[in-house]
């Protein structure tokens, strides 16, 4: 392994001519605009910006092997999501060609690829948002220099002064070439396009071209040049006597495990692709297609991993010692029924209202996968199936039962799903009720388990409530409309004060300041919240509840009687309310407890004696 140097135009002119690649280990380009400039101050203060790490292979070895290997990317945009163009092979191999090997980047494709986007290329991002008049709201910016900087100035220089202007806005950003042509008029910005600095052929015909210029644009385009094509700060090892992938493959690990750089997920992504050619694009395909069903979803490189090693039985530890040729070869080979498993299940998500927002445990999904993948193509068309899969998928959100031990809770529910498929049982969660796992977390409930639920000081509005109140309104059409968490008592009708305090209570007093602290915290708990299509919310808005429900009283579920709905009798109502859904939750949830104990509401004369 050799320690070499050499200047960043020579690299930058490298990778323009198709000597140097990265290799299908690497994970995309993911700095901002931000750290790209914090790159170039770096660069032009003389800070060291890091050590890179290449490695020379044969062209012939890489054709051979069938490496897969990317392009840099030049011109990121943002709306295509920054993904590498592959490239095709074989590669040339002429005794024409001088170069006989080609250069794979194993540490430092971020900072590379950023100086590819500040010295040949460009970004586009969205700047606005998209309405009519301007249907199109992405531009294309480019890195500029604002020359009039004194930041990158000698110590003499800056006590001299020497007409400098300082400012507060950074002496790199992105802009368009309008923006840099505005700010340069108040005479307070000198923007300078980077990428015309490489249009010089060396530093005569540049100084020679700002010979007029004031002494500090003049200082600072001196040694832009000089930092960009004279000094050779490029430091890297290349090692050049390894050809094989997995020795390549151990070095990278090693090198991206320091300090965190690389996530866990990663580096097996990486693994998978090194023996896997085309398992990047098939990846990045179908995280695309499953993400964009229905109200969108999150899923990661992490689940479809995970994914992929249950369904085929093996380990869920995210290792790259458990990543063998052989062990990925079985998901490649069973690729396409995996994909299918998945789609299926994220299409059920989508019929029971569950997605992106509401989501946060996409290791609970898994189990589902894993049941349709083994159980076939009908394992979703029993409607009490379904019902059952939103059970779970509740309750094992709400008792948290992936927490940091959740491959071990994957194998408990691979073990017991895989016993009742064996029998041709369909889904239920009460084969789960006697499970055990991790810090005594189960998938099991009981009625104080759901009476905690409705506490003001646990699940206020949010997914926990969605999926609580998806299992009280299971017939709703999700698949079809977007149903909204609604107040019944009407959040903005808490908020002031004032009217409060005037109301009277049934014992005629008016609302203590305690209790309108209480009554503006249990207004957003479950008690107080309902399903309602989309549309219908936006129109009930700040309705009074009572108001509301002289037109829509049929579409009102979980509605006590002999409870006044009238805004200074919330308390009562909410805990009349709690009462039949606890009921209805007990009875779905819990169905062989003792329930005798619950009324459907509370006596008329308890109602009038709450404060």
């Amino acid at each position: 392994m050799a320690y070499k140097t050499t200047t960043i135009m020579k690299m930058m002119r490298e990778i323009e001519k198709r000597q140097v690649y990265l290799p299908a280990i690497q994970r995309k380009f993911v700095w901002d605009l931000e750290k790209i400039t914090n790159l170039m101050d770096s660069i032009m203060h003389d800070y060291p910006f890091g050590t890179f790490l290449f490695w020379r292979v044969e062209k012939d070895t890489v054709n051979k092997n069938h490496y897969v290997l990317y392009e840099f990317i030049r011109a990121y945009d943002e709306r295509s999501n920054n993904y590498n163009r592959r490239v095709n092979l074989p590669l040339n191999t002429d005794k024409d060609d001088p170069e006989s090997a080609i250069t794979a980047v194993l540490d430092g494709q971020q900072r590379l690829t950023s100086l590819c986007i500040a010295l040949n290329g460009s970004v586009t991002v969205k700047t606005s948002k998209k309405t009519k008049n301007n249907p199109n709201p992405y531009e294309t910016k480019y890195l500029y220099f604002n020359l009039l900087t004194s930041i990158y100035l000698s110590q003499k220089q800056d006590e001299e002064g020497n007409g400098c202007v300082e400012t507060e806005t950074n002496a790199f950003d992105f802009l368009t070439e309008e923006e840099a042509k505005s700010q340069n008029k108040d005479g307070k910005c000198l923007w300078y396009k980077v990428k015309e600095i490489v249009g010089f052929k060396d530093i005569v015909e540049l100084t020679t071209k700002i010979r007029t210029w004031a002494e500090i644009p003049c200082g600072n385009l001196v040694k832009l040049y000089q930092k960009i094509k004279e000094e050779k700060i490029i430091n890297y090892f290349e090692i050049e006597e390894r050809t094989s992938m997995d020795d390549i493959l151990d070095i990278f690990v090693r090198v991206n495990s320091a300090g965190m750089v690389l996530s866990k997920t990663e580096l097996l992504f990486s693994t998978v692709v090194a023996s896997w050619g085309d398992g990047r694009e098939e990846f990045e395909k179908f995280l695309r297609e499953i993400n964009d069903v229905g109200n969108k979803y999150k899923f990661t490189d992490d689940f479809l991993m995970r994914a992929g090693l249950y369904l085929i039985n093996l380990p869920t530890s995210l290792k790259v010692a458990s990543l063998t040729d052989s062990n990925v070869n079985k998901i490649k080979e069973n690729w396409e029924m995996i994909k299918k498993a998945i789609r299926d299940t994220v299409l059920l998500l989508n019929d029971l209202g569950f997605n992106g927002e509401n989501i946060y445990s996409y290791n609970s999904i898994i189990p589902i996968v894993y049941y349709r993948y083994w159980f076939g193509e009908n394992a979703f068309v029993d409607d009490s199936v379904k019902f059952e899969i939103r059970k779970y998928i509740v309750v094992a959100h709400l008792n948290q039962i992936y927490g940091r031990s959740s491959n071990s809770t994957l194998s408990i529910l691979r073990n017991e799903i895989g016993t009742h498929i064996q029998e041709k049982n369909t889904f239920k969660l009460l084969w789960f009720q006697n499970l055990k796992f991790t810090g005594d977390a189960t998938l099991s409930c009981s009625k104080n388990t759901i009476e905690k639920w409705f506490s003001d000081d646990n699940f206020v509005k949010g997914p926990q409530t969605f999926m609580i109140l998806s299992l009280l309104y299971p017939d709703l059409r999700y698949k079809e409309v977007n149903f909204h968490q609604d107040h019944m008592h009407p959040y903005s009708a808490f908020d002031h004060t004032k009217e409060l305090k005037s109301l009277k209570l049934s014992n005629g007093e008016t609302p203590s300041n305690e209790k309108i602290k209480a009554w503006k915290r249990q207004r957003n708990t479950l008690a107080n919240l309902q399903l309602l299509e989309g549309g219908e919310n936006q129109s009930k808005k700040d309705k009074p509840l009572n108001e509301w429900l002289n037109t829509n009283r049929k579409i009102a579920k979980y509605l006590p009687e002999g409870v006044s709905y009238e805004l200074k009798d919330c308390e009562a109502f909410w805990k009349a309310r709690r009462e039949l859904m606890i009921k209805e939750l007990v009875k779905i949830l819990c169905p062989d407890e003792d329930i005798s104990d619950q009324h459907d509401t509370i006596p008329e004369e308890e109602a009038a004696t709450l404060e």
